[in-house]
């Protein structure tokens, strides 16, 4: 009898964490698994073996941490990197709008994305994935998970843990830039050290339409990222 392997464990499960990661989260006793109890009142965004997805990137090896709020709160976007859609999701409107601004900032290298919100039936391109993997950007919100249709239901769950990964991430690597998108996000700037905060940190408003022209489009967010790591990114998807 010919035995199958063992299926990969879940990317929430200590095996598939990189190593890097152990001290920090021996710090915590991460009992998430009653925001998916059958019993719960809401859905929770997103998947329970994508909460800790961002984890998987030694820490020692993060270009740029790309933070923003906290999962879409609707069905089918949340994939477990910040801002990012699974593929064959319609893009919502403030990646759109991110993306917009990483084409406008960088029109030499003539990124396309294609048009793709949520009033279009153009092909999505909204998935992030290439920009951890290939560019070792870690898309990692401020909060971890939303309730369905609940924005800021999780908030106060993750604010201890996510402002010790920005000061863990700081410790452990000397030179990655944090860039920062939206006043939850901004506001862990407070777990950097002084020195972090004059020289690898870079604060913008959040790209959803509600405050994406009042301060994150034309901010040149991107290209100020890319001064401060001293290499340009390949933004393509």
């Amino acid at each position: 009898m010919q035995l199958s392997p063992p299926p990969a464990p879940p990317v929430t499960s200590p095996e598939a964490l990189h190593p890097s990661w152990a001290p920090l989260f021996a710090q915590f006793d991460l009992d998430i698994d009653s925001l998916w109890h059958p019993d719960a009142p809401h859905r929770v965004y997103p998947a329970r073996n994508q909460v800790f997805r961002v984890f998987t990137m030694p820490v020692e090896d993060i270009r740029v941490v790309l933070m923003g709020g906290e999962p879409y709160a609707q069905e089918g976007l949340a994939d477990g990197f910040s801002f990012s859609v699974p593929d064959g999701a319609l893009v919502p409107f403030a990646l759109d709008n991110l993306l917009q601004q990483v084409q406008f900032e960088f029109p030499d290298r003539q990124y396309d994305f294609g048009t793709s919100t949520m009033l279009s039936h153009a092909a999505p391109r909204g998935n992030l994935a290439a920009w951890f993997h290939r560019e070792r950007i870690f898309l990692m919100n401020a909060v971890l998970t939303v309730e369905h249709n609940r924005p800021g239901s999780n908030i106060e769950e993750w604010t201890e843990f996510t402002d010790e990964v920005v000061r863990y991430i700081a410790a452990h690597n000397p030179r990655c830039v944090f860039l920062l998108l939206g006043q939850l996000a901004a506001s862990k700037a407070r777990a950097l050290p002084a020195a972090v905060q004059a020289s690898r940190l870079v604060v913008a408003p959040h790209p959803s339409p509600l405050t994406a022209y009042q301060g994150f489009m034309f901010s040149q967010c991107f290209r100020k990222t890319e001064t401060l790591l001293g290499e340009p990114i390949n933004w393509s998807l």
